[in-house]
């Protein structure tokens, strides 16, 4: 499947599902119900469903799905179906993974995709995995979508459905993403982007930050750079230094920031 506004390709849609016994499977039930059907309406798409346990097989369900990337048998878009936290997944075997520790091998997996990797998350608190995305560092997928706070059984069934159903039927990812809005029941708060869409939304709250009066919003700028990305080429020990340099000399940060573009969405380099 490709997508031309994204040039997001897929041939799989790889369901991985960690949910309790007491838990409606709705992983189980997304891949009966829609994916199993559509197998066989469309050319060169398979769909599949893997239910994990703990952390460890979690990990080695995901090296698994990078080295069938590697060897070119898989262009997987992964759905993640399980319990979650502000922090990160809860498994079935009562273990929790970060949204931290789960972006390492996801990262692994869009590199050899070649920033292609999108993922769909239908899991409480799912849109925080944004909070690992580092500009100074390759992007570590080209787009997700996942809810900004609770999400019930109803909830999964009543977006992620119509999500993929428009989304396998018309090759559109925008009327994907509208029939999740209209299919959302309790109106859940859905976050959806792209990597370079948030490359430069980024980029514009620099820069709007840095050239404006508001000092609030300023400092909550400054904070974000010393952390990353601006620190990956400016080494300062003191934290008033570092401030004074960046105001000073905003153009010139500005300028090193939109040259991480390339190195973010994986430009140039061999995936």
């Amino acid at each position: 499947m490709k997508f031309e506004d994204y040039n997001i390709y897929f041939n799989q849609v790889v369901i991985i599902q960690s949910l309790q016994p007491k838990d409606a499977k709705t992983g189980t039930e997304l891949y009966e119900d829609v994916l199993r059907r559509l197998e066989f309406k469309l050319h060169n798409f398979r769909a599949e469903l893997i239910n994990v346990e703990s952390k460890s097989e979690l990990f080695e369900i995901l090296y698994d799905i990078e080295r069938r990337v590697s060897e070119k048998k898989s262009i997987p878009l992964l759905h993640f179906e399980a319990h979650g936290t502000k922090e990160g997944l809860w498994l079935a075997g009562e273990e929790e993974v970060t949204w931290e520790e789960l972006i390492v091998p996801i990262s692994r997996i869009n590199s050899k995709c070649g920033n292609n990797l999108f993922l769909s998350i239908a899991a409480c608190w799912g849109g925080n995995i944004q909070f690992q995305i580092d500009i100074a560092r390759p992007s570590p997928f080209r787009g997700f979508i996942g809810p900004f706070g609770p999400l019930s059984e109803k909830d999964v069934i009543s977006s992620f459905v119509p999500f993929f159903e428009a989304l396998l039927d018309t090759d559109d990812f925008h009327a994907a993403i509208e029939a999740l809005k209209r299919g959302n029941a309790d109106r859940i708060e859905f976050h959806h982007l792209n990597s370079e869409a948030f490359f430069d939304f980024m980029v514009e709250t620099y820069q709007k930050a840095l050239n404006g009066s508001d000092i609030v919003v300023r400092k909550r700028v400054l904070d974000a750079l010393w952390n990353a990305p601006v620190r990956s080429f400016i080494s300062f020990n003191d934290r008033s230094e570092f401030d004074y340099f960046v105001i000073s000399r905003k153009e010139d940060i500005m300028g090193r920031i939109e040259s991480l573009r390339d190195v973010f969405l994986h430009r140039g380099s061999e995936s």
